[in-house]
């Protein structure tokens, strides 16, 4: 059984966080929305899904996504972006690939640009044990909104004082602790990108004095 958790930060897009759950094929599945930020307090409450909250930014999130997942007795994670599109098959490809490596996601995927145009971003890097770059830049990772893996790997810790490319520092140091990272393919998945200039994944957290807190793919 698989725990999907979902940081939550853009409530316009409850039905889509909905919608991508409800249609995977694989049914061993459980939802978690880790409101965060703009998000806290608005994703509907229901006996289908847990709702649980991140007082600070996406690592933050992403831990306490995690967490959740083992507290519900489950050994599997697999997150899910707000407003990002997963195929039916999604999480069957997520599953069929957890013994590769303690964390799986996609080096190479789909990306629709607001002029509609569609890419494959990182052609070639697919079927792949990843290795972090001794210089780390964008597109250099998994992407974030593929990952997936076991619950009991230990969890870089959350460092309020990173302000910027937290989730590039934390490839680095899952790799450092001597976690496997294993590349998916390409499909199944398409990354979104918005012409809104308000749409990005970065907001205002007190603890770092109101500075933007950015995704690295977001740049």
């Amino acid at each position: 059984m698989i725990g999907v958790f979902v940081p939550f930060t853009r409530p316009k897009f409850i039905q889509n966080v909905i919608e991508n759950f409800q249609r995977q094929d694989y049914k061993q599945k459980l939802l978690i929305v880790v409101e965060n930020g703009p998000g806290r307090g608005t994703f509907p409450r229901s006996k289908d899904w847990i709702v649980t909250t991140s007082d600070h930014h996406r690592s933050h999130a992403r831990n306490t996504g995690i967490r959740a997942v083992a507290s519900a007795g489950l050994s599997y994670w697999a997150v899910m972006e707000d407003d990002d599109w997963y195929s039916s098959e999604y999480l069957t490809e997520v599953w069929e690939h957890r013994h590769n490596g303690n964390v799986t996601g996609k080096a190479s995927w789909l990306q629709i640009e607001p002029d509609g145009k569609l890419y494959r971003m990182n052609p070639g890097k697919e079927f792949s044990y990843f290795k972090f770059p001794e210089t780390p830049g964008y597109n250099t990772g998994l992407l974030a909104a593929t990952l997936a893996g076991w619950t009991d790997l230990d969890l870089v810790p959350f460092r309020p004082e990173i302000e910027y490319g937290e989730e590039t520092i934390w490839f680095q140091e899952m790799t450092l602790q001597g976690n496997t990272l294993w590349s998916r393919d390409a499909y199944n998945y398409t990354l979104i990108r918005y012409s809104d200039p308000e749409h990005n994944h970065a907001w205002s957290d007190p603890l770092t004095h109101g500075s933007k807190v950015k995704n690295p793919r977001s740049e």
